[in-house]
């Protein structure tokens, strides 16, 4: 298991390395990075059925097929954010078609989606899809399943939506 560790961090480490080469800060490395996960990485929901629908294909999984549903993108993105020195946390949500309040029991609650809180550095930038509440808040909330917007951008229909903020 170590070794099969290692070989997925050298996988990462060398694709986040050369999709960020050349780029200075971490705003633009982070949108690079995010923008290949999200165009590039082919939305995939085939591993959602079955017994094994509640694991993440692992991060060298989704590089090798490009194919990845919501929880691969977002396990995928981590790791080569982390790669080039940039903290994210998973966001557990439920992304309905229409709001549905949570109540007093998130861990009762549809669960349905992940995304992420990527932490980037304060450099005066205004971020318009900034987390407003929470252990995350002032991260920047990217969902890599929707090509719509870029990170830092808002998601169309994510405005108030409960989410469970996975991290330390």
């Amino acid at each position: 298991a170590a070794r099969e560790s290692e070989m997925d961090r050298q996988a990462v480490s060398s694709r986040a390395a050369g999709l960020s080469a050349g780029l200075k800060g971490p705003s633009d490395k982070a949108a690079k990075l995010a923008r290949f996960v999200q165009s590039e990485v082919l939305y995939d929901d085939s591993n959602e059925k079955g017994l094994d629908a509640w694991l993440p294909l692992t991060p060298k999984d989704s590089l090798r097929s490009m194919k990845a549903d919501c929880k691969g993108k977002v396990m995928l993105l981590q790791a080569l954010l982390a790669a080039v020195g940039i903290e994210s946390a998973p966001i557990l949500l439920n992304n309905p078609s229409k709001y549905a309040d949570w109540g007093a029991t998130p861990a009762l609650s549809p669960i349905n989606h992940v995304v992420l809180a990527v932490h980037l550095a304060k450099d005066g930038t205004p971020w318009p899809a900034a987390l407003t509440e929470g252990p995350a808040k002032g991260w920047v909330y990217f969902d890599p399943t929707v090509e719509a917007a870029r990170l830092g951008a808002p998601m169309p229909g994510a405005e108030g939506l409960p989410a469970l903020f996975v991290g330390g």
